[in-house]
């Protein structure tokens, strides 16, 4: 950037031309504006905005369901949001341009509980929940389903009934509409709380494509 020694025209501010003058403590300042500004429109880039828009979608989506939130708020990122915290873990995850099935809804911490890839036939989904811990007062289940056809997001909140032994399995019922236009992506986790109410530990949470002319895909 040039320095104006001598100012013919007085005090010069703002753009005059192909130059732009400005005024610091006191002194005038002149720069030449760029004639072009580079824009990346490439497809990689494109498919990068696109998949960015459905992160953040899908983030304020586990954002609004208080019983989520809360587990992710248990993550131990310094200084940073909820929303925040689900965004920065799947942000690396931003391959394709739709929502992606790699996209976890509780955070990766699920050393003492973890589930099995789900099964989804009749409408009735299923999945074996293995437990490395002790003692457990309640488990609180969430299915957030997302169609490629309607573009929506869908929750469903369960509580197994059962005793949390090394290995239990249960089935979840799903209401056709949820799963009846096309592909979906049914994400399951379980959250294990104890007697008081706290949250001791979580599972697994990626999602699985699953199609309406092959449930086991």
């Amino acid at each position: 950037m040039a320095k104006v020694t001598k100012q013919i025209l007085g005090q010069l501010s703002g753009k005059l031309g192909s130059l732009v003058y400005r005024q610091i403590n006191g002194k005038t300042f002149v720069s030449v504006r760029p004639q072009k500004y580079n824009v990346t429109n490439t497809e990689e880039s494109k498919k990068v905005k696109s998949g960015f828009r459905n992160l953040v979608r899908f983030s304020s989506f586990l954002n609004s369901i208080p019983e989520i939130k809360a587990v992710w708020g248990l993550k131990a990122v310094k200084g940073k949001r909820t929303y925040n915290k689900i965004m920065s873990h799947n942000k690396r995850l931003i391959k394709e341009t739709s929502v992606s099935p790699n996209y976890s809804i509780l955070p990766p911490d699920y050393s003492q509980l973890q589930i099995t890839l789900p099964q989804l036939k009749d409408n009735i989904f299923s999945l074996s929940i293995y437990s490395y811990m002790g003692e457990v007062s309640l488990l609180v289940g969430h299915l957030v389903i997302y169609s490629f056809i309607t573009d929506e997001f869908n929750y469903i909140k369960f509580e197994p009934n059962l005793l949390l032994t090394q290995t239990s399995s249960i089935e979840i019922p799903i209401e056709y509409r949820l799963i009846e236009m096309g592909s979906v992506i049914i994400y399951p986790g379980v959250v294990a709380y104890n007697k008081i109410g706290k949250i001791v530990a979580w599972s697994n949470s990626k999602g699985k494509i699953f199609n309406e002319y092959s449930p086991e895909a």
